[in-house]
């Protein structure tokens, strides 16, 4: 069986709304473009959660690996914003 994830209701209103921009293409295309449409409609909800992530923690956090070892680095929901915009663009 197919996954299919329980999308939130912002998703769903933006499925509808590039479903919508796409009603003119024929059928056979538009099997091709469901998918795509779900996947960047989820990404575009997740990158936004990540954007709020990174508002409030910033894009560098500390990191203190045993007694001596510390610095700054990259922070993870910058990591992931990064790879998720990749994904998606």
């Amino acid at each position: 069986a197919v996954y299919k994830p329980k999308y939130s209701a912002q998703v769903k209103k933006r499925i509808k709304e590039l479903k919508d921009a796409f009603q003119s293409v024929d059928a056979d295309r538009m099997r091709v473009i469901n998918n795509m449409i779900e996947e960047v409609s989820y990404m575009e909800e997740k990158l936004a959660q990540i954007k709020v992530e990174i508002d409030r923690t910033g894009f560098v956090e500390e990191y203190q690996n045993g007694e001596n070892q510390y610095g700054t680095k990259e922070s993870t929901a910058s990591k992931a914003y990064n790879t998720l915009g990749d994904q998606l663009f």
